[in-house]
């Protein structure tokens, strides 16, 4: 969690210093769905903890969306 948390960081930054970097976009979008899968996990491990579902499902749409924008920054 902790390496996937510092690369969504520093894929935001590219992102920020060039927006039409689609491969740190979609990279972006992998960090997040590997954070997804996690979250997902440990709410399996721990479901008296109502937070982590909805984290797992937040982050696994927004990945989708980092990729889907990845693909249509992608140069023809």
């Amino acid at each position: 969690m902790k390496y996937l948390s510092s690369a969504v960081r520093k894929f935001r930054r590219a992102m920020r210093m060039d927006p039409g970097f689609d491969r740190a976009t979609y990279n972006l979008g992998t960090a997040v769905y590997a954070l997804s899968v996690e979250y997902a996990s440990m709410a399996r491990l721990y479901p008296q903890d109502e937070t982590l579902a909805p984290l797992s499902r937040d982050y696994g749409i927004a990945s989708a969306l980092y990729v889907a924008l990845a693909l249509a920054n992608t140069p023809s």
